[in-house]
């Protein structure tokens, strides 16, 4: 009993991180461009299909041009490129030196 409820809870664990159809369907093109291995002729092949086509399984993707098991493994998992994930870093604040005067030495 106790393997099940840990088995059901390592499932949800990744399902929590992977990408749905739902997702696939709804994100815009600033989302779905940062899967690897998605550049600009998949994610316009994406987009096409989507307006013809409601995604309702991730494996319809493997209905559109350049889109095979390996891509559609990177959606699911939403593996991001490397680009992607250091504009993200980029994104985040810097966090500020504290600066330290002459004044400031003397107080101590």
């Amino acid at each position: 009993m106790l393997k099940k409820v840990i088995f059901i809870l390592v499932l949800i664990s990744f399902s929590s991180f992977a990408m749905s159809a739902i997702d696939v369907q709804q994100a815009d093109k600033k989302i779905l461009g940062c899967i690897k291995g998605v550049g600009e002729k998949r994610l316009n092949n994406i987009l096409i299909y989507r307006k013809e086509h409601k995604i309702i399984e991730l494996s319809d993707l493997l209905n559109i041009s350049g889109i095979g098991q390996v891509i559609l493994k990177n959606i699911k998992q939403d593996i991001k490129k490397k680009a992607c994930l250091v504009n993200k870093q980029k994104a985040l604040p810097k966090q500020s030196k504290p600066r330290i005067s002459k004044k400031s030495i003397g107080a101590l």
